[in-house]
């Protein structure tokens, strides 16, 4: 059920019911943000009367815009979507890397659902330096990214669910389902038998 805690800024969502002269059920909206609060444009309505976004309300009317079926796809922010060299705040992200960039433009544009998957949502008050650790500052920062690289937020999440289809992450050993082993080991052992000398008969 979508909550007002899961909506960011640049977010889409879908009304699921009629509220009149408002919302029309199965359309899609853009999360925007004013002095307050979040809400979206309303039909008939210019943007400064647009519909807010209240919490007991949201899970009413509206749920979460997902292009196509298939569950989604998490993404790691450092090492994986944005360089990483050493920490440098909880609110810095390095440059974009190109070659994954690329990879979520070509997802988004097919549809599909892509979500930020990173350990800078933590619960945690205080990061491993001391500093205080601020999630929707963090947000802020990553929504910054996005919108850079992909012209709209995607959402932030450190939680996987049973809709997860995969995860890109630098740091992540696949590992071949029921079996406990790793791909990384099945590789080596076919290298290792393809090496081995051959003798004949």
């Amino acid at each position: 059920m979508l909550q007002l805690k899961d909506i960011n800024e640049g977010d889409e969502i879908v009304a699921t019911d009629t509220v009149p002269n408002c919302l029309v059920p199965g359309q899609t909206y853009k999360v925007e943000r004013n002095i307050h609060g979040l809400y979206v444009t309303c039909r008939d309505h210019s943007e400064q009367y647009g519909h807010p976004l209240v919490e007991h309300r949201v899970p009413l009317h509206f749920k979460r815009f997902i292009q196509n079926k298939g569950g989604w796809i998490g993404v790691d922010l450092d090492g994986t979507l944005a360089v990483y060299d050493k920490w440098q705040g909880p609110y810095h992200i390095g440059e974009p890397i190109p070659l994954m960039v690329e990879r979520v433009k070509k997802w988004l544009a097919e549809g599909r659902d892509v979500r930020i998957f990173t350990a800078r949502v933590t619960d945690k008050t205080h990061n491993n330096d001391g500093t205080e650790h601020v999630i929707y500052k963090v947000v802020e920062a990553i929504n910054r990214f996005c919108l850079a690289q992909f012209d709209r937020c995607l959402p932030v999440t450190n939680i996987k669910d049973w809709d997860m289809m995969e995860l890109w992450d630098d740091r992540a050993i696949q590992v071949r389902p029921n079996t406990g082993v790793s791909l990384a080991e099945e590789l080596t052992a076919i290298r290792n038998a393809e090496a081995a000398p051959k003798y004949p008969g």
